[in-house]
């Protein structure tokens, strides 16, 4: 899958924009992409991966609350949280100043 570089800035800013909670539910981050397919779930978490392993996101769980069922099915734990860094505060700051 290709790394989308506008996907990467929209979830930092939902990230960013959540005023309520410093670690915003997966529900939010979701609702606020409009995720709701399974292509796009996937997308979601493989973009989470990558922001994660790039040290950008912190999640209370290491699957980001997405995971695969053994019948292949995709399982949604809609609380766990995810939160941005200062890494992800100082990548979403360049990705603004580019636009």
């Amino acid at each position: 899958m290709k790394i989308e570089i506008d996907y990467i800035k929209q979830i930092l800013n939902s990230i960013e924009d959540c005023d309520n909670n410093d670690y915003p539910s997966l529900k939010y981050l979701m609702d606020s992409l409009g995720v709701s397919t399974d292509i796009e779930i996937i997308k979601f978490r493989f973009h989470l991966n990558i922001l994660k392993d790039g040290g950008f996101i912190e999640s209370r769980s290491n699957d980001f609350g997405i995971s695969t069922g053994m019948n292949g099915h995709i399982i949604i734990n809609s609380s766990v949280g995810t939160r941005i860094t200062l890494n992800g505060s100082q990548l979403l700051e360049s990705l603004k100043n580019d636009t």
